[in-house]
């Protein structure tokens, strides 16, 4: 999808571009307590590496930088939950110590249990091979997966479980992000749709960074007529434009087909309609450095 010059571009550029281009894994998912009821398909992306670049200084600490994002995108901040934190430990020590990505646990392996197949149906997992990776690199690597972001995004989850283990040259990380979420609390919410990067944010990555757009998961997809990316001054950004999202979530997603221009400002004009509501939403944002 990304088309890099690898004699201009710096290694940390290229890496990031790459990471882009991870495949999308169908599994299934048990479904939030406010859709008890309702079993569905989601496809979430499986990471095993993370990004180098990150959009500013932001807090190193697992909870902070997600909240750090959210509060990026204007959306509400979440507390973490014991429980869910053990249920995902759990899940991180059988990916690092089995070495398998996954998002539904083999039984017949060690370190499977029920508490961490709890939180492996229920959100994101990462997995590096080498090196000495932190937490906080696995939120900034779902933060640059479409399919992971909008659900660390979504704006009436209220609480996260977490787990990070390393051993033996392999590191694992899940979270759980579903158990808690409120989505009977969608309608009263009001900033929809959310948006990353949200308008005049800074020091974005100069990457073929994804912008989506994000409406409650159980309305309505929107209807995309137009969109336009383009510098400050006039040059245009090609790209692709879907609504065609992972996990059965309701948006839009802009994916330029080249790195985006560092130290840049990148405007962005997005036409369409939701439940018959015409909608034409412009703002902007910019680059940081390479």
């Amino acid at each position: 999808m990304d088309r890099i010059s690898v004699r201009k571009l710096p290694f940390r550029t290229i890496l990031m571009s790459l990471l882009l281009l991870l495949a999308l894994v169908m599994v299934w998912l048990s479904p939030p307590q406010a859709a008890a009821n309702q079993r569905f398909m989601v496809f979430l992306p499986l990471i095993s590496s993370p990004p180098e670049a990150e959009p500013e200084r932001l807090p190193t600490n697992w909870i902070e930088r997600v909240n750090a994002y959210r509060a990026l995108a204007g959306v509400p901040p979440v507390s973490e939950d014991a429980t869910l934190n053990e249920n995902c430990q759990q899940h991180a020590r059988y990916v690092a110590e089995n070495r398998h990505l996954t998002h539904s646990q083999d039984t017949s392996r060690p370190w499977a249990s029920p508490e961490g197949q709890h939180c492996a149906q229920r959100g994101n997992v990462w997995i590096g091979y080498s090196g000495i990776w932190e937490p906080y690199q696995t939120i900034d690597s779902w933060m640059h997966s479409v399919g992971h972001r909008l659900w660390l995004l979504y704006p009436t989850t209220s609480a996260v479980g977490y787990g990070f283990y390393s051993n033996n040259g392999s590191s694992g990380a899940a979270m759980d992000i579903l158990s808690r979420a409120n989505m009977d609390a969608d309608s009263a919410y009001n900033g929809w749709p959310v948006r990353y990067p949200e308008a005049e944010q800074r020091n974005v990555p100069p990457i073929a960074m994804p912008i989506s757009l994000q409406w409650p998961y159980f309305d309505a997809a929107p209807i995309l007529t137009s969109s336009q990316l383009r510098t400050a001054s006039g040059t245009a950004i090609s790209h692709e434009a879907t609504t065609n999202l992972p996990s059965r979530h309701k948006g839009i997603v802009l994916t330029p087909d080249t790195n985006l221009p560092p130290n840049t400002t990148i405007e962005v004009q997005v036409q369409g309609s939701y439940l018959g509501q015409a909608f034409d939403l412009r703002w902007s944002f910019a680059t940081g450095e390479e």
